[in-house]
């Protein structure tokens, strides 16, 4: 009996399917070597642009760049399509290259039907590539989840309620609070 093994893709592949057009106009990412499609709903969507809005309001843009639903390469075999990335330097930096995780300050990710994966696979993904902050906006409980780096990779530090401000702090460098209250509609 023949055993039927995955193909894993690496991140090469996935870019020469991409500029062949293979994805179209399907959003997919790659996720441990394999092609996952993403769909967005209403309040996903809205989360997302709020977010972005508020933190592009908040950082200075010859510091930071806020990227929405861009990807961010990980490893040979992860190249996420984070809902929200917050990158070091100012957004001319990135003009001709995909940011990695060297560049990456915060990545958010908007939860509605995805949690199990935002939580789990993704979690442990970006915990490996040495992301220090990454937040989990979970519309079904109405909440934000911080995770910070530590000793044990990205642990959860603090679970904001809606209404309750997100405390912002990006390479030790405090912001002030981003609001919830637009972000759950």
């Amino acid at each position: 009996m023949r055993k039927i093994v995955p193909f894993r893709l690496d991140v090469a592949g996935y870019d020469a399917l991409d500029a062949a057009g293979t994805f179209a106009d399907r959003r997919v990412e790659l996720l441990n070597g394999l092609l996952v499609m993403m769909t967005t709903g209403p309040a996903h969507d809205n989360a997302v642009t709020v977010l972005g809005d508020l933190l592009e309001g908040l950082l200075p843009k010859d510091d930071w760049t806020v990227r929405e639903e861009k990807p961010l390469v990980l490893s040979r075999h992860w190249k996420p399509i984070p809902d929200l990335v917050v990158l070091r330097g100012p957004r001319a930096r990135y003009a001709r290259r995909t940011p990695d995780r060297h560049d990456v300050a915060l990545v958010v990710e908007v939860s509605d039907t995805t949690y199990p994966k935002d939580s789990g696979p993704k979690r442990r993904a970006y915990s490996r590539a040495g992301i220090r902050e990454y937040w989990i906006i979970d519309l079904a409980r109405r909440v934000v989840e911080i995770h910070i780096a530590g000793a044990q990779g990205l642990g959860l530090h603090a679970t904001i309620a809606e209404h309750g401000p997100i405390p912002l702090r990006l390479d030790d460098i405090d912001f002030e609070p981003i609001p919830t209250d637009e972000l759950f509609p």
